[in-house]
């Protein structure tokens, strides 16, 4: 899915677009440029952040679609793991699992060593662990307040005692 080329500046935005030059100079990676400046409310998105993003999708997101992987990359958090052992710790079966490895080893996810006829897979990167806890950190808290909302709607709507 794309989205508009012109994007609403906001504070967040702001704050995203530091945030992003952040943890790019904290990993040492001196890619990203200044962004370009808003023009009375609205910002050309930059092309640079637009090409970023596109292969985040193509290489990190659609490998993260399915709930499995996912799975699989936090089983492999701790340690290193064969096949089978992925398999029997998700109750899933060995070949649906070697489908998901692949998938994540071919958008560099994991890595595969091989040892023998078994193959050992560990992840690549262990940032993208500290990536899902936080994604999971901001569905909990719009879960918590979909709750508040849904209580503060059972009080409104509940009928009065007489």
């Amino acid at each position: 899915m794309c989205y508009s080329a012109h994007i609403r500046v906001s504070v967040y935005g702001r704050q995203l677009n530091t945030r992003l030059a952040a943890a790019h100079a904290a990993a040492g990676d001196h890619l990203l440029e200044e962004r370009s400046r808003p023009l009375e409310g609205h910002a050309k998105l930059d092309a640079r952040l637009e090409a970023e993003v596109n292969l985040l999708h193509a290489h990190v997101c659609q490998a993260l679609a399915d709930p499995k992987r996912i799975l699989i990359l936090y089983a492999l958090a701790d340690e290193p793991h064969y096949v089978s052992e992925l398999a029997d710790i998700l109750d899933t079966p060995q070949p649906t699992v070697s489908r998901h490895l692949k998938v994540l080893r071919a958008q560099s996810l994991v890595t595969a060593e091989r040892s023998g006829s078994s193959v050992r897979y560990s992840l690549s990167d262990h940032r993208v662990i500290e990536a899902l806890d936080l994604l999971r950190g901001v569905l909990m808290g719009a879960l918590a307040q979909q709750a508040q909302l849904a209580q503060v709607f059972a009080v409104v709507s509940s009928p009065v005692n007489p």
